[in-house]
């Protein structure tokens, strides 16, 4: 029974295969555009060598091929395909390379700069979230205090507080910085959204954002001890 199943299976093989093989007859051989058959394997991404299969299967059928036609369309298409500018939005979409676009410098240099600036925009993206938590917080603490400010001004004084004062010097601290952390959030947001629509090409430049927050904390910071 084992035996019977084997042979079974090795006929069955052997079937498979003829049928495939035979897909490559003379006709398709002949009446096949190479040159589209080559700018498709370019942008299916397989490589060039496949030629030398396609051409070993026409020659076992009688038929020579033209394998420079078939080459002229795999480089036309590649030519398309490997442009810097499309190394670049799949950079910025967080795709890989294309393999067949490995060996241009230039598709690789633009699929970084694509990398950097998703990065960028990452990042500048999670220093928005920060500061509108910040915000958030600060007008949290904001509400607090001038419900406290209430009571001092209802009852004269409470424990530890004498006069509103000095309350209101911190809300007031605490305002200037939610003033300074808005402006400095919607400048990064601004930058955010220029990165996004940005092109190959024609990048924004990037403002002193950096610069811009350490002096609103630095602005905060002398505030508070005054």
């Amino acid at each position: 029974m084992l035996l019977r199943l084997i042979v079974i299976g090795v006929l069955l093989g052997l079937a498979m295969n003829a049928q495939a093989g035979s897909k490559w007859t003379a006709s398709k051989c002949e009446t096949t555009d190479w040159q589209q058959a080559g700018a498709k394997d370019a942008q299916k991404g397989r490589p060039s060598s496949r030629i030398s299969t396609y051409e070993a299967k026409c020659r076992a059928v009688g038929v020579q091929i033209n394998t420079s036609t078939y080459q002229a369309g795999y480089n036309s298409s590649i030519s398309i395909k490997c442009q810097a500018k499309n190394g670049y939005k799949r950079g910025l979409k967080g795709d890989g390379m294309a393999s067949t676009c490995i060996s241009s410098s230039s598709y690789k240099r633009a699929h970084e700069q694509g990398k950097r600036i998703r990065s960028e925009r990452a990042s500048i993206n999670q220093q928005v979230q920060s500061m509108d938590r910040e915000i958030a917080d600060i007008e949290a603490q904001v509400t607090a205090l001038q419900s406290l400010n209430n009571r001092v001004d209802e009852y004269g004084s409470l424990p530890d507080i004498s006069d509103s004062e000095p309350v209101q010097k911190l809300i007031n601290q605490l305002q200037r910085r939610s003033i300074q952390l808005q402006d400095t959030r919607d400048s990064y947001q601004v930058y955010s959204s220029s990165l996004q629509s940005a092109s190959f090409g024609s990048l924004p430049r990037r403002p002193q954002l950096v610069a811009q927050r350490q002096q609103c904390e630095a602005a905060t910071v002398a505030s508070a001890r005054n």
